[in-house]
């Protein structure tokens, strides 16, 4: 029985990696897919041999909310930051003012200030400099970014995707 329910979790895996590496590959060709399906492979080998996955399916359920809820999301603001960077930088009648400022941070976790701090230096126009117990320190290319950052928008969608 116990085998049965491990071998139900491996196809479980195998399916949610495999889908994964088609989504974000999007090129269907037999070479690219058979390097995905080895990748896969390899993945579950060196995850069983090094005893990285545990079968507490919480941590499903936290990808599960990435993959679908929070990547989307934090696409969304990437776009809308990318956007906002092109305007101030092309803008011929206004010079960029950069400013630094603190962020104080919703996340209690280690991977929630990960999550926070990265998506910070992804959104363009703004770079993470440092993080200190439950502040992050931003440089951004304009003010207006450390308003956006400061109204906590982002941080309540990290600590929610943390779990709080």
């Amino acid at each position: 029985v116990e085998m049965l329910g491990n071998m139900k979790k491996y196809i479980l895996l195998i399916f949610i990696l495999s889908t994964t590496w088609l989504l974000m590959s999007g090129i269907y060709t037999w070479t690219i897919n058979l390097l995905g399906a080895t990748s896969v492979i390899i993945v579950l080998y060196l995850m069983n041999r090094l005893k990285l996955f545990s079968w507490d399916f919480s941590m499903f359920f936290v990808v599960l909310n990435y993959m679908f809820f929070y990547f989307p999301w934090l696409v969304k603001e990437i776009l809308i930051s990318a956007i906002a960077t092109a305007l101030i930088i092309l803008n011929p009648r206004s010079r960029p003012k950069s400013k630094s400022g603190e962020v104080k941070m919703l996340q209690e976790t280690a991977f929630g200030k990960l999550i926070f701090s990265s998506s910070i230096t992804l959104t363009p126009g703004t770079v993470t400099i440092s993080i200190a117990k439950n502040k992050v320190l931003i440089h951004a290319l304009d003010q207006s970014s450390i308003s956006n950052l400061s109204s906590g928008r982002m941080n309540r969608v990290v600590a929610k995707f943390e779990g709080k």
